[in-house]
């Protein structure tokens, strides 16, 4: 039996119906929401991990499970293309980012699958392995598609880690006026983590585009400020 057969088993031999019903809820599952018509097994993560660790899939098998209908089997595919990815050599980096991730974002669908995928992949490419054409994650801003946003988006975290602060900011600012709160708050997470290694170019971004910030992107961003600095910014005092 291939290592495909014996994760896909194990994986829905633990189906929780009641977990499966809270992801649901969790996962905006509802009619209109981003996750609609979404489909759960209710297998918690720490146990994709370690079936992962015991059936380790190849590249092929991972496409497949990327396509299940299942959000948990999808998580698991992003699990395997993450450690596929990481042991890759640059030719196989620029495989698996251009042939298999940014071709199939539509199964990339819900926040949890970006920001487990997104910075150790399409992030670490286009800083380390194709920085020229990191544009791409700009252009990625302007979809049409929510979780191309989010990915363009948490990207970056990746930049921010080796202090490269400006990009995260230029992607930031293209999304501020964005309506999907699922954006705003990763808008705000970004600058926050920004203001960790650079304190003064949070308040200059901060200061220079306070009239485009949601609200909800503005109390991420200053979640670390003192109180009474918080207080000042949510005043618009700066």
């Amino acid at each position: 039996m291939s290592n495909f057969k014996k994760a896909q088993k194990e994986i829905r031999s633990l189906e929780n119906k009641k977990m499966a019903n809270h992801l649901k809820r969790f996962f905006k599952t509802q009619k209109g929401s981003y996750g609609e018509k979404d489909l759960f097994l209710g297998v918690k993560v720490p146990e994709l991990r370690k079936i992962q660790k015991n059936f380790p899939l190849n590249l092929e098998e991972t496409g497949l499970f990327l396509k299940s209908p299942f959000h948990e089997e999808r998580y698991f595919a992003l699990i395997n293309l993450v450690n596929l990815y990481e042991k890759a050599n640059k030719k196989e980096k620029s495989f698996i980012v251009n042939k298999i991730y940014l071709k199939n974002t539509e199964y990339i669908n819900n926040w949890d699958l970006t920001d487990l995928s997104a910075p150790k992949i399409t992030g670490n490419y286009f800083l380390k392995i194709n920085y020229k054409n990191k544009d791409i994650l700009k252009s990625m801003a302007f979809s049409n598609y929510l979780f191309d946003r989010r990915i363009a988006i948490v990207s970056t975290l990746y930049f921010i880690k080796h202090n490269y602060l400006d990009f995260p900011l230029e992607i930031s600012k293209l999304l501020l006026k964005d309506e999907e709160d699922l954006i705003n708050k990763a808008v705000g997470w970004i600058l926050r983590e920004v203001g960790k290694k650079d304190d003064r170019k949070l308040i200059e971004f901060l200061r220079n585009n306070y009239s485009n910030l949601k609200r909800v992107t503005l109390r991420y961003a200053i979640e670390k400020f003192k109180k009474n600095k918080r207080t000042d910014f949510l005043k618009g005092i700066f």
